[in-house]
C-alpha cells in the first residue's frame, strides 16, 4: 500500500487507524459484559474514489467530469450530471466499474434498454401514462437502470420530459432507484468538442452545456443536443465514419456484460430487456443483433416505425417459430411496403432479411400494444400484454417454471407475487424455497406473508444448513454480526450436529428469533402468530432486545432496541390479559408452565428487570383471587 498506515493510541485506549482520508476508530476498552465495541467515526475528509481505482480502469477513461446544463431547471438533488468519454473499443467490463466503483451505483435488478429513433415522434396521452406511471414507476420500484441514446430528440426527448415530470411528481432524486443512463455517440452531439478538452482521466472537468443553443457542425449536418434529464452519460468517441454503428456495438456489448452479472444475493443473472419504441432502420439492426443473442425484446406496437414493422412481422409467426408457407408471399409483400417508407432500396433488402431471420426462430419476444388492439388469434408467438412490467417479465427466458415468480419477488412486486401464487398451486419446492429465502433476507414482509398464506412448508424449507445460511447473510455493519463473529471464534464446539438436512421441531420459532435479533418486528410478528407459545416468544423477544441494548454503543440503535423491547412486552401483556379474562385459574397454570420451545423456562422467570412494570402489573400475572 502506497499510503503509510498510522496507528495512534490515546489515554482512553482508543486505537485510531488512518489509511489516507479514511479513519476508523476501534475502542479497546471492554464494557461490563467484556464485549469489544466497534465505533464508526465520520470521515475527516471526502474520499476521492477515482484516486484509488486501478490504473487499468482509468486507462479506459479519456475524460471524466460533470455537466452543468444551462437553461434547464434542475429536478435532481445534484444539479450536475456525470460523464466519461471512452473509445469505441473500450473494455466494457472496466467501464461498468466506473458506475459501480467510481459513481457508487448499486448493481441494477433490471436493465431496460430503450431502442427508438431520433426522428419526430408523435406523443399521445396513453404513451405518456405508460412512460410516467408504468415504466418509470416500475423502474424505481425494481431498482432498474434505463439505458438510452441520451439525445434530446425523437423518443428520447419525450422520455427526458417524462423523467423530468416523474422526478418532480414523485420527489425522486438521484441516488435513489431510477438511473437513466445515456450511451451517446460523441460525434452526434452538438458542441461535442468541449468533452474532448482533456485526455487526462485523473483530472476532472466541468462542462457548462447550453441546452437552448442549436448550431450545425462544420460539414453542415445538424447535430443533436444532449438530453438534460439524464444524470449519467457514457460518451463514445470513434474515428470511424460509421461512428453511430460503433456506438451501438459498444452499447450492445455493455448490455451483454450486465446480463452476465448476478443479482445481489442470488444465482440469477440480471435481466436485460430492450423496449422497441418507434424507431427507424437502425432500431431494426439493433433489435436483430439482440435477438440473435437471445436478448429479450418488448415491442411497443402502435408507436410507429420499427416497432410497428416488427409487430407486423411477428403476426405471422407460428407457435413453434417460422412462417407458414402459404403466408410467405403476404408476409414479404407486407414487410416490403412498410420498410419502403422508412429506408432506401438497398437497406430494405438487408432489413427484410433480418426481419425474416428474427421471426424464423423462436426468441424471447413480448408485444405490448399501445392501443389495446389484439393480434390475430393463433398466429402470434407473442401474447399482447396490458401491463408493461408483465410484458417485460413475459419476454424473459422461461427455462425454469419459477423464474417469473422469483423475479416478481426480487423486484418486490407484491400484486404479481399474489397472482402467480394464486394461479399456480403446484409450484416446485425449490422454486418456492428460493423465492421465500430471498424475501426473508430482504425483509419483504408482505411477500413473506403471501408465501405463508399460500401454505409453504416451512418445516421442509428450514434445516440446519438453511438457518446457518440466513445468519451468514446478515449485514456486516451491525451489532448482531459482531456478536456472532466473536462467538464463532470463541467456541470450538458446533452449535448443532453436523447434519445439513437436520430439521427443527418448531421452524417458526427459529425464524421468529432470527427476525427479532435483526430488529425486524413486522417480519417477527408473522412467525410469532404461527408459534404455539406466543406468550413466551413475546417475553423472550423483550429480554433479547434489552440484553442487546447493553452491548450497543450507537444511541439511535439503543433507543430503537428499547422501543422494540417495550413493544414485545406489550404483546405479552395483551396475551396475559386475554387469558385472564377467559379463565383466571388456567392463566396461572399457563404462567408457571415450563415452555419447551423457550429453554424450559416459565413466563414468570423471563422478566428480569425492575422496570418491567407492565408485565408485573398485568392482571394476568397476579395469582387468582
Amino acid at each position: 500500500m502506497d499510503e503509510e498506515k498510522q496507528i495512534n493510541r490515546n489515554s482512553e485506549g482508543l486505537e485510531k487507524i488512518s489509511l489516507g482520508s479514511i479513519t476508523v476508530s476501534i475502542d479497546n476498552a471492554k464494557n461490563g459484559a467484556n464485549h469489544p465495541n466497534v465505533r464508526h467515526v465520520p470521515r475527516q475528509e471526502t474520499v476521492d474514489v477515482w484516486s484509488i481505482l486501478s490504473g487499468s480502469l482509468l486507462s479506459e477513461v479519456r475524460t471524466r467530469g460533470t455537466i452543468k446544463f444551462k437553461g434547464v431547471k434542475n429536478v435532481y438533488r445534484d444539479p450536475r450530471a456525470r460523464f466519461v468519454v471512452v473509445d469505441d473499443n473500450a473494455d466494457t467490463t472496466k467501464v461498468l466499474e466506473v458506475f459501480t466503483k467510481g459513481w457508487k451505483l448499486g448493481k441494477p435488478k433490471l436493465l431496460v434498454n430503450i431502442c427508438g429513433g431520433d426522428e419526430k415522434f408523435e406523443v399521445n396521452n396513453h404513451l405518456k401514462e405508460i412512460f410516467r406511471h408504468s415504466l418509470l414507476h416500475a423502474a424505481r420500484t425494481i431498482d432498474a437502470w434505463i439505458l438510452t441514446n441520451g439525445l434530446n430528440s425523437g423518443v428520447m426527448k419525450f422520455l427526458g420530459r417524462s423523467l423530468r415530470d416523474f422526478a418532480v411528481s414523485s420527489a425522486n432524486r438521484r441516488g435513489k432507484n431510477t438511473f437513466p443512463i445515456g450511451i451517446v455517440d460523441l460525434n452526434t452531439i452538438e458542441n461535442g468538442s468541449c468533452f474532448r478538452q482533456s485526455h487526462n482521466s485523473n483530472s476532472r472537468c466541468e462542462v457548462v452545456y447550453d441546452t437552448m443553443h442549436r448550431d450545425s457542425d462544420p460539414d453542415g449536418d445538424t447535430t443533436v443536443l444532449l438530453n438534460p434529464y439524464h444524470p449519467y452519460f457514457v460518451l463514445v468517441d470513434s474515428d470511424s465514419e460509421q461512428s453511430r454503428s460503433k456506438c451501438n456495438e459498444f452499447r450492445c456489448t455493455f448490455m451483454e456484460k450486465i446480463s452476465n452479472m448476478k443479482l445481489m444475493g442470488t444465482n440469477t443473472t440480471i435481466p436485460v430487456v430492450t423496449l422497441v419504441i418507434g424507431g427507424g432502420a437502425q432500431s431494426i439492426h439493433i433489435a436483430h443483433r439482440l435477438a440473435m443473442n437471445r436478448s429479450p425484446l418488448v415491442i411497443l406496437a402502435g408507436s410507429g416505425g420499427a416497432a410497428d414493422i416488427l409487430e407486423f412481422a411477428y403476426r405471422y409467426v407460428q407457435s413453434g417459430g417460422g412462417i407458414k408457407r402459404e403466408d410467405e408471399i403476404k408476409f414479404t409483400s407486407g414487410l416490403n411496403a412498410r420498410l419502403q417508407s422508412s429506408c432506401g432500396p438497398e437497406d430494405r433488402v438487408e432489413l427484410l432479411a433480418k426481419c425474416k431471420d428474427m421471426v424464423r426462430r423462436k426468441y424471447n419476444v413480448a408485444i405490448y400494444h399501445l392501443h389495446g388492439t389484439s393480434i390475430p388469434t393463433g398466429l402470434s408467438l407473442c401474447p399482447v400484454h396490458e401491463d408493461i412490467v408483465e410484458a417485460i417479465i413475459a419476454s424473459l427466458p422461461k427455462g425454469e417454471k419459477g423464474n417469473q415468480l422469483h423475479l416478481a419477488v426480487v423486484w418486490n412486486l407484491l400484486e404479481l407475487v399474489k397472482r402467480y401464487l394464486k394461479e399456480n398451486r403446484s409450484w416446485k419446492d425449490d422454486d418456492l424455497h428460493r423465492s421465500f429465502e430471498f424475501a426473508l433476507c430482504n425483509d419483504q414482509t408482505d411477500i413473506i406473508d403471501q408465501f405463508l398464506q399460500h401454505g409453504i412448508n416451512v418445516q421442509d424449507f428450514l434445516n440446519q444448513s438453511k438457518l446457518a445460511s440466513l445468519y451468514a447473510k446478515i449485514v456486516d455493519d451491525c451489532l448482531l454480526k459482531d456478536m456472532l463473529e466473536e462467538k464463532r471464534f470463541q467456541d470450538t464446539k458446533p452449535l448443532y450436529d453436523r447434519h445439513e438436512d437436520y430439521t427443527f421441531d418448531n421452524p417458526m420459532r427459529e425464524l421468529f428469533i432470527w427476525a427479532v435479533l435483526q430488529m425486524r418486528i413486522k417480519t417477527a410478528k408473522l412467525f410469532w402468530f404461527e408459534d404455539k407459545s406466543p406468550l413466551g416468544g413475546a417475553l423472550l423477544a423483550c429480554k433479547m432486545m434489552k440484553a442487546m441494548s447493553e452491548y450497543e454503543q450507537d444511541p439511535q440503535q439503543i433507543d430503537q432496541m428499547e422501543t422494540l423491547a417495550c413493544e414485545y412486552e406489550r404483546w405479552a401483556v395483551e396475551i396475559l390479559d386475554d387469558y385472564y379474562k377467559e379463565d383466571r385459574r388456567k392463566t396461572s397454570l399457563s404462567i408457571i408452565r415450563e415452555l419447551e420451545d423457550w429453554g424450559r423456562v416459565s413466563c414468570l422467570c423471563l422478566p428480569h428487570r425492575k422496570n418491567e412494570t407492565d408485565y408485573r402489573s398485568s392482571s394476568g400475572s397476579k395469582p387468582p383471587g
